[in-house]
């Protein structure tokens, strides 16, 4: 082949692999334990309100608020914010939609979940975007609870 040609062919290829898009790659799940101590928990009785105030019984439109302190590695890592909006109750399963906020150092994500049962020991919802670095985030967000307590985990999206 003609060292001309050659070139061209090399030149050309190298071109269409500068103009392919990259793959991204999406970034590390974010991994972290649920803190006791700090938390703070509200339980909202919307109209119609319970009879008993003391051991109120949830009911469509009630809402629970918190803020539970986030740790990894036994670190402060942040704080998730939260309100669910009680959507109805059915053979004692409470189901609810859910938005909250996880705050870090770097940036915010903002999750939605949607539950039919609140007692579930695993909860799963969305990231449905972030701020500063965790701008444009998507993703899933997965909270488990077990006997050790609860481990939140944010995996992203490609």
């Amino acid at each position: 082949m003609p060292h001309r040609a050659v070139v061209a062919v090399t030149t050309a290829g190298a071109l269409a692999l500068m103009s392919a898009p990259a793959v991204a790659q999406a970034p590390a799940p974010l991994v972290f334990r649920e803190v006791q101590k700090g938390t703070t928990f509200s339980f909202v009785d919307n109209p119609p309100r319970s009879t008993n105030a003391r051991r109120p019984r949830p009911s469509a439109g009630d809402a629970l608020v918190f803020t539970i302190p986030l740790a990894k590695g036994g670190r402060s890592r942040g704080t998730l914010r939260a309100t669910c909006t009680i959507t109805g109750i059915v053979k004692k399963r409470t189901s609810a939609l859910c938005y909250g906020v996880l705050s870090l150092k770097e940036g915010e994500l903002v999750l939605v979940v949607s539950t039919s049962n609140l007692d579930d020991p695993k909860t799963t919802g969305s990231v449905i975007g972030g701020t500063r670095a965790y701008a444009g985030a998507r993703g899933t967000f997965v909270s488990t609870t077990t006997k050790d307590g609860t481990i939140d985990t944010v995996t992203f999206a490609r």
